[in-house]
């Protein structure tokens, strides 16, 4: 009994260290803003079989690990650096606007590299193991608070044609420090 609640005292520092780290965000523009109570949030969306999409269910999955198909990635004490293709694409007034996409994405962990392309995660891993229904993932955001208190939520992968990151350097993150 006093084993359990040794564990139970000691363990709870711990979690509570975990969640009081901070992220060290770099944007594209050169500024960094650090985020604590920092969680990446994958968001997904699930509609039944012969349903329309349009009625699909929105639905968040927050964690601290990268998820590459159907394994989870601790990112805690590591780096991710965000590889983007910067273009020119032209809005529906003709106007030329800014565009980017992330084409690639290196995650450093205890001195390990990991290269992995910005594909969505498995059906299973965010919508479990679901007899029909159709998946379709959406974004990765960085969810996190300033300094100051203020919540903030950025865009870091776009998985679908539904949702795009913005690709203006203020918003644009290019890399990570999970501290």
């Amino acid at each position: 009994m006093r084993g359990a609640l040794l564990v139970l005292l000691l363990g709870t520092p711990m979690a509570a260290a975990q969640e009081s780290s901070v992220a060290l965000v770099r944007l594209a523009d050169g500024t960094e803003l650090p985020l604590a109570s920092w969680k990446l949030v994958y968001e997904h969306q699930t509609w039944k079989e012969g349903s329309s999409p349009a009625f699909a269910e929105i639905q968040r999955r927050e964690g601290r690990e990268l998820i590459a198909d159907k394994k989870l990635l601790p990112v805690a004490g590591g780096k991710l650096e965000l590889q983007h293709r910067v273009y020119e694409k032209t809005d529906e007034q003709g106007q030329k606007v800014p565009g980017a996409a992330v084409t690639g994405l290196v995650l450093s962990v205890g001195g390990k590299r990991t290269t992995l392309k910005p594909e969505a995660p498995s059906k299973e891993v965010l919508a479990g193991d679901v007899k029909k229904v159709y998946y379709q993932a959406r974004v990765l955001d960085l969810v996190g608070e300033t300094l100051t208190g203020t919540k903030r939520e950025l865009c870091l992968v776009s998985f679908s044609p539904l949702v795009e990151c913005s690709a203006l350097p203020a918003d644009r993150v290019v890399s990570i420090e999970f501290r």
